[in-house]
């Protein structure tokens, strides 16, 4: 669903997006990520996770390391070539 004003010589677009319910106890980070990996063949790495988040490597691999822990995401590779690949 989205929403659309105009005003004046501008318009503002809002879209919603709808969550499974079980994305309920994610936070929006976490949820920006997932989004992200759906429209990205389900992957996404730690740099890429900085980059949409806007935010510093440490936290990007917090991020991470919790939704693996919650069982979201699995890991692939090592070392710089880790990347994160959504659970089916």
């Amino acid at each position: 669903m989205s929403l659309i004003v105009e005003t004046g010589d501008f318009v503002n677009v809002e879209i919603y997006i709808e969550m499974p319910e079980s994305y309920s106890n994610l936070t929006e980070q976490e949820k920006i990520t997932i989004l992200y990996m759906k429209d990205n063949d389900g992957k996404v790495t730690t740099k890429e996770v900085m980059k949409i988040l806007d935010i510093k490597d440490r936290r990007g691999r917090k991020i991470l390391k919790d939704m693996v822990d919650k069982r979201l995401i699995n890991v692939r590779g090592q070392g710089r070539s880790t990347y994160y690949v959504l659970k089916h």
